[in-house]
């Protein structure tokens, strides 16, 4: 990575925060019978530079039952090449243990992944974005299939985007 600054220019903890922007939940949002895409309510990176490239790590808790799974997928600013994972169980998976899936995917594809009957799952997306003019990237989700059961993303998930050139 190119360093952001210049020989004999000031490091400040101002550019050096500008480095790595993150997210974390402190609250549960719930979806319920709807596979229509919501955006994550405190999930989002605001302030993604123009022309940049970011790596993106993610660490996302949720709960679903078995029978409605968990789908995934991103919103990218404008022109934004974004290439991503979800490192997931597939959508067969109905227990906390299984095989993990990490296909390559683009930014307007969405993944759709297992459940484990109602208790606590851990997926870790991650991902390369250029983010063309700069903007949001802001993580959504829904249940795979509609369910009447509640599908719920739990606090401590997280995003962090670190600049890399």
């Amino acid at each position: 990575m190119a360093w952001p600054w210049q020989a004999g220019e000031r490091i400040t903890a101002g550019r050096l925060n500008s480095l790595s922007i993150s997210a974390m939940k402190s609250s549960p949002q719930t979806v319920n019978n709807s596979t229509n895409l919501v955006n994550d309510t405190q999930l989002f990176l605001p302030g993604l530079l123009p022309s940049a490239w970011y790596r993106i790590d993610a660490m996302i808790r949720y709960s679903t039952p078995d029978n409605a799974d968990f789908r995934m997928g991103w919103t990218v600013p404008a022109g934004a090449i974004f290439d991503w994972s979800p490192r997931a169980f597939g959508s067969a998976v109905t227990t906390t243990t299984g095989d993990i899936h990490s296909p390559s995917l683009a930014a307007t594809d969405v993944a759709v992944i297992g459940g484990a009957g109602g208790g606590i799952v851990v997926c870790r997306p991650v991902g390369i974005i250029f983010t063309g003019v700069g903007g949001t990237l802001q993580f959504r989700w829904a249940q795979g299939t509609a369910q009447l059961a509640d599908t719920i993303m739990r606090i401590s998930s997280s995003i962090v985007a670190t600049k890399i050139g």
